[in-house]
């Protein structure tokens, strides 16, 4: 629990810092005038790609497959992997402010294994093979750069599952989880279609239990599984449509 909050934190931490950068970038550029770009628009649809790293916090409440009657084992898995897919959205620049909104599907590789305190032999996985978004962005831009942050809607699709080597037993299922996803980011815009960037999100997936059998119809019950993710991406854009470069008047 306090990871998470740890994690909540720094997610709140890196979008007010994103926000504050924006701000100084848009007050502080000598010979600017704040409310009228230079020469680029970032307004219009743009498609691109995403590549990065991203860490799990995965806590699974007990599971009552294992151990004395009545006893629950507490999991914990937490991965380590890549993450990179695609996104599309579509910008608005009036004056220095860019409002937007963007959607975004990911494969991801987040899986960790937990070896039962009662049992050598029972491993319990989780792994988080996708995640999507559809956030709204605001963001202030000074011709060439972009800071931004985020918020809206994530889900993602999970896998858990338990292996007994010494019964021969196992189990597994999966699952799609919706939360909500907060982040930001910065952008540059290397010519007037395409722009480059970097950005943190965090993705926190809500808490929620399952109940099924093994394959030798033993049952079990999972209770609160909680889950976050936390990644950090660089990322391409390509641009069309709208007006590309505006000079000033």
């Amino acid at each position: 629990m306090m990871r998470r909050k740890f994690g909540a934190g720094l997610a709140v931490a890196a979008v007010t810092l994103v926000g504050s950068f924006g701000v100084a970038v848009a007050d502080g550029m000598p010979g600017r005038s704040y409310g009228a770009p230079c020469c680029f628009t970032w307004s219009g649809f743009y498609i691109g790609g995403h590549l990065g790293g991203a860490w799990s916090d995965v806590e699974w409440g007990a599971i009552s497959l294992t151990g004395p009657p009545g006893v629950g084992e507490p999991v914990k898995n937490d991965g380590r992997g890549f993450i990179g897919g695609g996104q599309i959205g579509y910008n608005l620049q009036v004056g220095n402010v860019v409002l937007g909104i963007e959607g975004t599907l990911s494969h991801a590789n987040l899986d960790d294994d937990h070896t039962s305190i009662f049992n050598p032999f029972v491993t319990y996985s989780t792994d988080i093979n996708w995640i999507g978004t559809v956030a709204g962005r605001l963001g202030v831009a000074q011709d060439r750069f972009l800071a931004y942050v985020k918020a809206g809607w994530a889900t993602a699709n999970i896998e858990l599952s338990g292996t007994n080597t010494q019964l021969g037993d196992a189990f597994s299922g999966d699952d799609r989880r919706n939360g909500w996803v907060v982040g930001g980011g910065l952008e540059y815009m290397f010519s007037r279609n395409v722009s480059f960037g970097v950005e943190y999100n965090y993705i926190d997936l809500g808490s929620a239990s399952y109940a099924g059998t093994t394959r030798l119809g033993i049952p079990f019950t999972i209770r609160d599984v909680d889950m976050d993710v936390q990644s950090v991406t660089a990322r391409v854009n390509f641009r069309f449509g709208g007006d590309h470069a505006r000079p000033l008047k």
